[in-house]
């Protein structure tokens, strides 16, 4: 039992820090438009977005 108990620990481990890392690290986007300049600032995106 005690083999078993971190197997599913270390993957939320894993995925918990991954998250807080990708949170952190801002992602900056100019955008122009035909209307004018536009920033938008946001996470930097997680795997599959």
């Amino acid at each position: 039992m005690a083999v078993f108990f971190p197997i599913g620990r270390i993957p939320v481990g894993i995925g918990i820090t991954y998250y807080v890392v990708a949170a952190l690290v801002n992602n900056t986007d100019i955008v122009i438009p035909s209307s004018g300049v536009r920033v938008e600032t946001g996470p930097a995106p997680l795997i599959g977005n």
